[in-house]
């Protein structure tokens, strides 16, 4: 049986950045969903780190969802994985294209 995870990379996958927020689209034939998230930089009070944090502001991935459904026939004990999923994977693909464009505007 095929891993989900495999499934949503079949999906054409773009960030989009703006001002103070990065959005995840996925797409593919009539199945679309993105999920959106904003930028939280902190610095320590006592040290002075910085860290920086992604935190999900908005998502609509009924569509995937539904592509997921179609391809294994999801069932109710799946519901923890999927909801893992559906929060990990967008996630995973800003954290490596934020890494990337961080790279590139320090070089």
């Amino acid at each position: 049986m095929i891993c989900m995870k495999e499934i949503l990379e079949e999906f054409k996958i773009e960030v989009l950045t703006t001002n103070t927020s990065f959005i995840v689209k996925y797409n593919k034939d009539q199945f679309n969903g993105y999920c959106k998230y904003k930028l939280i930089e902190k610095k320590g009070i006592n040290k002075p780190i910085k860290q920086r944090f992604f935190i999900l502001e908005e998502t609509e991935m009924g569509d995937v969802i539904e592509y997921l459904h179609q391809r294994v026939g999801l069932k109710k004990d799946m519901l923890e994985e999927i909801n893992k999923l559906i929060k990990d994977h967008p996630l995973d693909k800003l954290e490596k294209y934020k890494l990337i464009s961080d790279v590139v505007t320090y070089m």
